[in-house]
């Protein structure tokens, strides 16, 4: 029998060699706490190892409601583009949304903010990359 560890891929199982890690999940970011004005995040995300992010969105106010999307770059540092299809709009209650990253960074933009946030109220996300079992993502350099 061969040695190594387990890991399940595509629904069945696949033998990887000795010493090699497998991260099905990442490290949660704290991205906004308590934000009430449409920004883009200083948080970074690394998602060059994984191909999906969750958003887990607390809201808090009188009607509140915005636009979540995912936006990426090659670099830290670089230009964030916003991802297709990594939007979600008219956010108004606590949820969790989860978005394809196909860049090796993201960081996560509140748009189209509205409703009124009194003291300790508004958008909270927390972020966690996590490997999908959906279709690998494809980082695409345009330049």
């Amino acid at each position: 029998m061969k040695r190594g560890r387990r890991f399940r891929e595509n629904g069945g199982l696949r033998l990887l060699p000795k010493g090699v890690a497998v991260a099905i999940k990442d490290c949660a970011f704290s991205v906004f706490s308590r934000q009430a004005a449409n920004i883009l995040s200083d948080t970074a995300i690394p998602t060059c190892e994984v191909n999906a992010v969750s958003l887990f969105v607390l809201v808090s106010g009188t009607n509140p409601s915005a636009t979540i999307s995912l936006e990426g770059a090659p670099e830290k540092g670089g230009n964030y583009l916003a991802i297709p299809r990594a939007s979600q709009a008219a956010v108004t209650s606590s949820q969790i949304i989860e978005f394809s990253a196909p860049a090796a960074w993201s960081k996560v933009r509140i748009a189209s903010i509205s409703g009124t946030f009194g003291g300790g109220q508004g958008f909270t996300i927390i972020a966690t990359p996590f490997v999908s079992p959906g279709p690998i993502s494809v980082t695409a350099v345009v330049g």
